[in-house]
């Protein structure tokens, strides 16, 4: 919702139950989809090396879950994708491995997995994403309002990269 406009769409990895739900999602919300990558016929056994001639032409972004533990599959290595931007769901793999923040847009996470308790939520995002959301949305969603605000309003916390950072 903080990425897309109506209209725009956005590119999916389908590795997993996670990544089928957020597609899902969008496509509920209005959003074009765009499936890259889907391993449904092969029960999410393998998990694709994705690159920049993968993305498509209309893209705002690249949807990705890196760690899929309902199947034990998990990207080894992190796409590094330069065309758009790359939102990955974290959640089973936050701070269990060492990455490179600045190789994504957007990084999400339900931290009860690996960080905290239930019903916290972690996203660490790029500035110049999350600023000027044009569509009507509900304020505890809004990136922009609560970065603006440096708020820890409604169990979300907005990590600002400013440069090159790894965890």
């Amino acid at each position: 919702m903080n990425l897309l406009r109506k209209g725009e769409t956005a590119d999916f990895s389908i590795t997993g139950v996670w990544a089928n739900k957020a597609e899902q999602e969008a496509k509920k919300l209005g959003f074009n989809t765009n499936i890259i990558y889907d391993d449904k016929a092969n029960n999410y056994t393998l998990v694709p090396n994705l690159n920049d001639s993968n993305i498509s032409a209309n893209a705002k972004y690249l949807h990705i879950t890196s760690n899929n533990t309902i199947y034990g599959t998990r990207y080894k290595t992190l796409p590094k994708i330069k065309k758009v931007p790359v939102v990955a769901d974290m959640t089973s793999d936050l701070l269990s491995r060492k990455i490179n923040v600045s190789d994504f847009g957007i990084i999400f996470a339900g931290a009860q997995k690996n960080i905290g308790p239930s019903g916290l939520t972690i996203v660490i995002a790029r500035n110049d994403l999350i600023e000027g959301v044009k569509e009507p949305m509900p304020v505890l969603l809004n990136y922009s309002t609560i970065a603006k605000n440096k708020s820890l309003q409604y169990s979300t916390y907005l990590l600002h990269l400013h440069r090159q950072t790894s965890l």
